[in-house]
């Protein structure tokens, strides 16, 4: 009886939240991410080979290699950074996206890093550069190196992507010639620091906004002119973690300085989860995520 009514409360309390709280708040994305992790519990994992491989010493420094069933024949492997407010996720929880990746028969390679608070913006962009470096050298084991990366990210995920495509001293760094990226995509990701509130994930992750660590941080102001990366945006406009009008800002800069070939799409009345959520077949960013990316495989 007791479980019952647990269950009657907990209903109550989402039919509450569905029809009273408003999107684009701080309050409808907490609650709609325990609905997302509701979700990833009932999603079948797959039955496909996974290897856990540490890229450094700490226990968040590591990537899970998923290899599909059947190898497609692609040209590309996929790089995808999840996402978690640069303090929370981990890879496993994104096994839905593995599974449909997976079954189109693509190599997916999805990487853990240090987190906020004990670690900031330095540390993850060391991450992000020890990541790239480690996947290639998987890829040469592997007999994968014919092929090309397809980087990219949800939320705080897409940043890190961002970053490492963009900063080009962080390029530099890390020794990776960006002729082995084929492409990038960023899913509800944080692109323009500047049109984004000051929260304390933010602050852990930057300090001061007028610092040197925000501009490091903050892929928007790392843009060059005429960018021929093909380069993939999918964002809520009820984002309420991620304002849509700094992801347009991002987005409307790229097209100034020439980029050629950048695609925008808007989930009308979207929240913060929706672009994630493109590995649900019912879910309208399911469709332009891939045929996004059988586009790029055509190239």
């Amino acid at each position: 009886m007791l479980f019952f009514k647990i269950i009657f409360v907990a209903l109550i309390i989402y039919l509450l939240w569905y029809f009273l709280v408003p999107k684009g708040t701080f309050l409808y994305e907490g609650i709609r991410l325990l609905e997302w992790y509701w979700r990833l519990m009932a999603f079948p994992s797959g039955d496909f080979e996974t290897q856990k491989i540490h890229y450094g010493p700490h226990r968040r420094q590591y990537l899970l290699f998923y290899k599909p069933k059947v190898d497609g024949n692609k040209r590309h492997v996929i790089l995808y950074f999840h996402g978690g407010g640069w303090q929370f996720g981990k890879p496993e929880a994104f096994r839905p996206n593995a599974k449909v990746l997976l079954e189109r028969g693509y190599y997916v390679f999805m990487p853990s890093h240090r987190r906020v608070p004990m670690h900031n913006i330095t540390h993850m962009r060391h991450d992000v550069a020890a990541i790239t470096a480690r996947v290639l050298e998987i890829m040469g084991q592997e007999g994968l190196s014919a092929k090309k990366i397809i980087m990219g990210g949800i939320s705080s995920g897409g940043n890190l992507a961002a970053l490492k495509i963009f900063d080009f001293t962080l390029l530099q760094q890390s020794g990776i010639d960006r002729s082995r990226f084929a492409a990038v995509f960023f899913l509800g990701a944080p692109l323009n620091l500047h049109g984004m509130w000051h929260s304390p994930p933010l602050l852990f992750l930057v300090g001061k906004r007028s610092g040197e660590k925000f501009r490091l941080a903050n892929p928007y102001d790392h843009l060059q002119p005429n960018e021929k990366l093909p380069i993939f945006i999918m964002h809520g406009t009820k984002d309420g973690l991620v304002e849509y009008r700094s992801v347009l800002a991002f987005y409307e800069k790229l097209k100034a300085l020439g980029a050629e070939d950048v695609r925008l799409e808007t989930l009308h009345d979207g929240v913060h989860l929706d672009p994630a959520s493109w590995c649900y077949e019912w879910h309208p960013a399911h469709r332009l995520m891939l045929d996004w990316l059988e586009q790029i495989e055509r190239r």
